[in-house]
């Protein structure tokens, strides 16, 4: 994991904020996705589950559900970027589900390219530069992940 300490400070800080409590995690999830089939609607191809559920994912039961799963995940790895190991192991384990479910790593970088206006628009102007780019960071080291088991298979 090549994150400075600068950057894994801005991260923490950030999602402690993104993820507070159960409702912060359905709210800036549902958000999340919402931004991203907004402003890549062929993407929502990938949730057929979303399908007839409307846009509002938070007001759907299957919406939420994935919003939480999406957040657990992200706070895995948030907790473990001191541990090399860890976030590695973590990280080979979302590089594999996503392929498995044939999202590739073009597929994250659409979710990169949203990543900054949803951090706008979830936290206003503690969204700073940094927080924005350490954050790109972390998503470019998962997004390597997924280009490498993508190539493997």
């Amino acid at each position: 994991m090549t994150l400075s300490a600068a950057q894994k400070s801005a991260v923490t800080s950030s999602w402690k904020s993104l993820a507070a409590d159960r409702n912060a995690i359905l709210t800036n999830g549902a958000a999340l996705f919402s931004l991203l089939f907004k402003t890549f609607p062929d993407t929502k191809q990938h949730f057929p589950h979303f399908e007839g559920k409307g846009d509002d994912l938070k007001a759907s039961g299957v919406g939420r559900a994935h919003a939480l799963a999406v957040f657990t995940g992200i706070d895995a790895i948030v907790k473990s970027l001191d541990d090399g190991e860890c976030i590695e192991g973590l990280s080979l384990k979302l590089a594999r589900n996503h392929v498995d479910r044939k999202i590739g790593s073009s597929r994250f970088q659409q979710m990169r390219q949203v990543f900054g206006s949803f951090l706008d628009q979830q936290l206003g102007g503690a969204a700073t530069a940094d927080v924005k780019s350490a954050w790109d960071a972390l998503l470019a080291y998962l997004q390597e992940h997924l280009a490498a088991e993508e190539k493997r298979r």
